[in-house]
């Protein structure tokens, strides 16, 4: 799913809730995730994080209950600094002044305080989303070895067996070890899928020939070929072909 706004495209936002949680605040999860910006991963006891889900779609934002006794914040910040390749923002949640004020002293964006109501959880969330817009900076990982790449270089994606190879706008080639099933859901709309191996940024194309099928990207060399199934999806190039940033015909 995919959301626009300000002319730009952004992919789905993920975050991740640690610790028991207030029921304002189960409440408020499916009306803000209903807006299509956000997704919630779950709601997990530090010792009961999902990680292999987490390393597939990381969290941008993790909302973490300071009140709870089974978490150790510290700890938890930690591991999560280490094993994510981007680092999330903290938002806590807590009875205590002194708790959330100790949270804003270590870096938290924000802090939810007592008493909890959804219109003011809402707000506090609503806040985040206007104050903090999707980075544009993608992270290659693989065995806490990161690799960061500009979106805006980045011309196409194409399958290679159970991997991926990311062909940037200078002629370099990147390798990820995640298939292009789990590659695609984590990047912006303008990354569209034209046949079962290639991803293209719709901003880098400069010719679509209907005729025979066939696409032409900037700074690349090789026709691509789309397939019926992906027709679609050129309709969509188009459109977005008018939301491009000056940056790309530099």
């Amino acid at each position: 799913m995919w959301y626009y706004s300000s002319a730009k495209f952004y992919a789905l936002r993920y975050y991740l809730i640690i610790g028991a949680i207030p029921a304002a605040l189960n409440a408020v999860i499916p009306v803000f995730d209903k807006s299509g910006e956000f997704k919630c991963l779950g709601m997990a006891a530090e010792n009961a994080i999902n990680w292999s889900k987490i390393l597939k779609l990381p969290p941008e934002l993790i909302l973490i209950n300071l009140d709870d006794p089974k978490v150790e914040v510290s700890k938890i910040i930690k591991k999560c600094n280490i094993k994510l390749g981007v680092i999330p923002n903290y938002i806590g949640i807590t009875t205590s002044y002194e708790k959330g004020f100790n949270a804003f002293r270590v870096g938290f964006v924000d802090v939810i305080l007592a008493p909890f109501t959804k219109i003011k959880i809402l707000k506090v969330l609503d806040k985040y989303r206007v104050a903090f817009w999707p980075s544009y900076i993608y992270c290659i990982d693989c065995y806490y070895d990161f690799f960061y790449i500009n979106l805006h270089d980045l011309l196409l994606i194409k399958a290679d067996n159970y991997n991926t190879d990311f062909f940037m706008r200078d002629g370099s080639i990147h390798a990820s070890f995640k298939n292009l099933k789990k590659t695609h859901p984590l990047l912006p709309s303008n990354f569209q899928r034209i046949n079962r191996s290639y991803v293209i940024n719709s901003f880098y194309v400069y010719r679509i020939h209907t005729g025979k099928s066939q696409l032409y990207l900037r700074h690349y060399d090789q026709i691509l070929t789309y397939t019926k199934k992906y027709r679609n999806n050129i309709f969509l190039i188009k459109k977005q072909l008018l939301k491009a940033p000056e940056s790309i015909f530099a």
